[in-house]
């Protein structure tokens, strides 16, 4: 998307205009700075009203509250969810963010039938979704629904916008090709949420928030905590809810083309030291033990300079104890035993 149209959407998404995109979304979003994006992408052939269940599921699960409670009882967001209950749950999103969000959904025009008539409706019924929506067609020609929707939003005043991916311009360096589109997101990062991402690159496109905290020495709540900063402001973190997270490779690719030389190599050698584990040496009886084996024999060959009979090594006796003990008795017995003699301890 040029810069052009990335600014209209903008400005149409901060008056609450609903936006028309023509083509792919890109990866990189032009929402306005500090907004929550609640992105949906419609595949063909699913099941009725998936797309809008996922919004509000997901919605949900941002704000933490995956069993919202309302006047009827406990929200369902399933396959038994009604119109009503969907719109309230995305809504939800919106009431927990006061800086913004927006709800879109990428190749509208294959969701299902229900789904386009109830985004009709909602769009017709002013308050029904309480932020603005932006619905992007992967077709330029329409029937039906997808029409239908289209022809509704811009009756309402929809902006209509062109998305388009502009090539980096000819001359540019390798680190600002890889920035790319990826430079918009970036640049509506704050240091500290720039560096958090800086690091999480380092470890890669899937990474765990421990090691990532271990990688920044900050407490695991601090770097969760930057994490949901930096995808309030638009960088696509997807988290499995086990401090497992995710982000696209072209992500990847600009943040660490930002990284100086030295601090990846620190950065990469603290994480290699954390996942290496010391090697402690185990005894073959220990293992077999672990491994529930009898421990095999263990064989004792002795070298040439000790290769003496058992029985002379033990009545071998050093010279000076042998002298000693003549000294004491004044007897040996022929077999090289010695006489045992009482000694008497008075001096005379």
């Amino acid at each position: 998307m040029n810069p052009q149209d990335a600014l209209v959407m903008q400005r149409a998404l901060v008056d609450g205009h609903s936006v028309l995109v023509r083509g792919e979304l890109p990866a990189v979003l032009p929402i306005p700075p500090g907004w929550a994006a609640l992105r949906v992408r419609c595949e063909p052939g699913a099941r009725p009203f998936t797309p809008l269940r996922e919004a509000a599921a997901r919605a949900l699960q941002w704000i933490g509250e995956e069993h919202a409670i309302d006047s009827i009882g406990m929200m369902r967001v399933g396959d038994g969810a009604k119109p009503e209950a969907l719109a309230r749950a995305i809504n939800r999103l919106a009431a927990r963010t006061p800086t913004g969000c927006a709800l879109l959904f990428d190749q509208v025009d294959h969701a299902d039938h229900e789904t386009l008539a109830l985004l009709r409706r909602w769009l017709s019924m002013p308050g029904s979704l309480r932020m603005p929506v932006v619905l992007a067609f992967s077709e330029a020609v329409l029937s039906g629904e997808a029409q239908a929707l289209r022809d509704t939003a811009r009756e309402l005043g929809a902006v209509e916008v062109l998305a388009t991916t502009p090539s980096p311009p000819a001359g540019a360096s390798a680190a600002e090709a890889a920035v790319g589109d990826w430079g918009a997101v970036l640049h509506a990062l704050g240091p500290d949420e720039l560096m958090t991402l800086r690091a999480a690159a380092v470890l890669g496109a899937r990474f765990e928030a421990a090691d990532l905290a271990a990688l920044r020495e900050l407490p695991m709540v601090k770097t969760l905590e930057l994490l949901q900063r930096a995808r309030d402001l638009g960088a696509p973190l997807e988290d499995d809810g086990h401090e497992g997270l995710a982000m696209p490779d072209g992500l990847v690719r600009a943040l660490r083309a930002t990284v100086l030389p030295s601090l990846a190599r620190h950065w990469q050698q603290r994480a290699t030291a954390r996942r290496s584990s010391p090697v402690m040496a185990v005894s073959p009886a220990v293992a077999a033990r672990a491994q529930g084996a009898p421990p095999g024999r263990v064989v004792l060959s002795p070298t040439t300079e000790a290769a003496v009979a058992p029985e002379s090594a033990v009545r071998r006796e050093a010279p000076q104890s042998r002298r000693r003990r003549v000294e004491l008795d004044g007897t040996i017995d022929e077999s090289g035993d010695f006489d045992e003699v009482a000694v008497d301890d008075d001096d005379d």
